[in-house]
């Protein structure tokens, strides 16, 4: 390990080196074995703040049990975080990177990327605990009984209800509103949500009856063969459908 002055460090910095004269990682500032033993020093102040329940970002506050920031600093986190995720909803941009997003909330390497993480997550100590959990017969989220034939207590059970139609809802909205917001259908000027739907143009949808059909629409770049229609005139199209193939017979 070698140690230098600050006036040689900042020398070392001026012409692009690491503090201690070495080149640096690319892209960083410093080099590896610089950037490890920082890390080990960072693990260790942090294992010692932990100990003592203190805050982890502002260092001076204590914190509840099993937390690792203090009030002020997870309500602050949490407020920034909230602001951040919905600017970039709004301006269609991944959640990660600044490219467009087109799974969802993801481009398409960082959908991989985060299915990766889950998956491998899942494999490691949250499956352990989840695993746990359930063999004492507790929600995987909290420490309440879980639902029968379920992994969760009736209040998450909900909540992530909720959190998927909140997000079916989203999706729905992102495609309603690139192929017109209102019913194709002549004559028709329904423009709610929830009485429009997405139709097969070319009446191909009992070829394309997968789950995430919204998700695979916008993964797709917002094909032209489909179509906005109101709940009605969906009816209707499928009514002319069959009328084509079995006539009305003459009265």
């Amino acid at each position: 390990m070698t140690f230098v002055s600050k006036e040689r460090a900042k020398s070392n910095r001026a012409m692009g080196l690491c503090a201690c004269g070495q080149p640096p990682r690319i892209g960083k500032r410093s080099c590896e074995s610089c950037a490890k033993r920082m890390r080990e020093a960072s693990k260790k102040y942090k294992g010692r703040l932990r100990k003592q329940g203190i805050c982890l970002h502002c260092m001076t506050h204590p914190v509840r049990q099993d937390r690792t920031l203090c009030l002020v600093c997870l309500e602050r986190s949490n407020s920034a975080g909230k602001t951040r995720h919905r600017l970039r909803v709004k301006a269609g941009l991944c959640l990660t990177c600044p490219q467009p997003a087109t799974d969802g909330h993801h481009c398409d390497d960082c959908a991989k990327k985060v299915r990766e993480y889950d998956r491998e997550r899942s494999k490691g100590k949250s499956g352990r605990f989840a695993r746990k959990q359930l063999s004492l017969g507790l929600c995987i989220d909290c420490s309440s009984p879980h639902m029968k034939g379920k992994r969760v207590c009736p209040e998450h059970d909900k909540k992530r209800r909720l959190r998927a139609q909140l997000g079916r809802l989203s999706l729905k909205e992102r495609i309603i509103s690139h192929y017109g917001q209102t019913c194709n259908w002549p004559g028709c000027n329904i423009s709610d949500t929830d009485m429009l739907t997405l139709d097969h143009i070319n009446d191909d949808g009992s070829t394309d009856r997968a789950a995430g059909l919204y998700r695979r629409v916008i993964k797709a770049g917002f094909p032209d063969t489909f179509q906005v229609l109101c709940w009605n005139h969906q009816w209707k199209k499928c009514i002319r459908k069959l009328r084509e193939r079995v006539p009305l017979p003459k009265v």
